[in-house]
């Protein structure tokens, strides 16, 4: 980790008047709306619905909040005026990026723990283009497989 003391996280000084910021910004209203989608999938849950599917691809939604991390990053070198070493620009980069990398790679065994907290089961995996998880309450309470439509 000596890198974060020895290199600048960005090549150029950052500056406010920087465009390349300006697409971040635009970016986190985009993943705002996205992780809000994400948000109504999983309120299912905390309904206390017998049974609850939702695409497996739930928590990939917020992953998209951690690239945010490379304009909060933006943020402290500008406050801290571009100085050596940038420890603190490297550390809100990177732990941002991390949380990103895992919702997307654990989405689904993130998913399955969050239902599990809630108290439902795994019930079973369906569907032919996105991929649902379906959860019970109950595990006597799992709907019966079904066969998938062409």
């Amino acid at each position: 980790m000596s890198f974060m003391q020895s290199r600048l996280l960005f090549g150029k000084p950052v500056r406010a008047s920087s465009p390349g910021g300006y697409i971040f910004d635009a970016l986190m209203l985009l993943f705002l709306f996205v992780a809000y989608l994400g948000c109504k999938d999983l309120r299912a849950f905390a309904e206390a619905l017998p049974i609850v599917t939702v695409p497996s691809s739930a928590f990939v939604f917020f992953g998209a909040l951690g690239i945010y991390g490379i304009r909060a990053a933006m943020y402290v070198a500008m406050i801290r005026r571009n100085r050596m070493p940038q420890a603190i620009e490297w550390l809100v980069f990177l732990i941002p990026i991390a949380f990103a990398i895992a919702c997307f790679v654990a989405s689904s065994p993130l998913l399955r723990i969050y239902a599990e907290f809630h108290g439902y089961a795994f019930c079973s995996v369906h569907g032919t283009r996105a991929t649902m998880y379906t959860f019970a309450r109950k595990r006597g309470d799992c709907p019966p497989a079904s066969v998938p439509e062409d």
